[in-house]
């Protein structure tokens, strides 16, 4: 049987950033809930910390998510890597678990969309069509997942 394109997105949506396992032995929401608050907010040489990965790949899941809810396009690149500091463990909770619930929330969305819609532009013909856009999107999650797990491996 052939899968719809949104249930194959939302599919692979769901192994990278909750649940898979199958590509890499891993996930997002299995290395932030692996990773403790002073390993998150730690920096390995010049590279970003584990907290700004996590809002970095939450910048563009809350920004698709206000796409798909009717609203316009408000992100830009320059933006996404500017994460407030982490002063307590308590922020370090409420930002992985606010990764975690728009994980979800932007999955369901994708469930929901059809073929035509997918096929359409993202917001403007220049930027592609949405199915465009969430494979690179989950390209991107998968590469800077990546660099999650080695950034855990180099300070532990």
């Amino acid at each position: 049987m052939n899968k719809n394109l949104n249930q194959t997105l939302s599919e692979r949506l769901t192994d990278v950033l909750l649940s898979g396992t199958w590509i890499a032995g891993t996930n997002w929401q299995d290395q932030l809930n692996k990773t403790d608050f002073n390993t998150a907010k730690k920096s390995y040489n010049e590279l970003n910390s584990i907290a700004t990965l996590c809002f970095h790949i939450n910048y563009y899941i809350t920004g698709l998510c206000h796409v798909l809810e009717g609203n316009p396009l408000n992100m830009s690149d320059k933006y996404s890597f500017d994460a407030p500091d982490l002063k307590q463990e308590a922020e370090w909770i409420a930002r992985r678990n606010l990764f975690i619930k728009n994980s979800e929330t932007f999955i369901e969305h994708i469930k929901r969309c059809n073929e035509e819609f997918l096929a359409g532009d993202f917001v403007n013909p220049q930027y592609g069509t949405w199915q465009k856009n969430i494979e690179g999107f989950i390209e991107h999650a998968w590469y800077h997942l990546g660099q999650v797990v080695l950034i855990r491996k180099l300070l532990s």
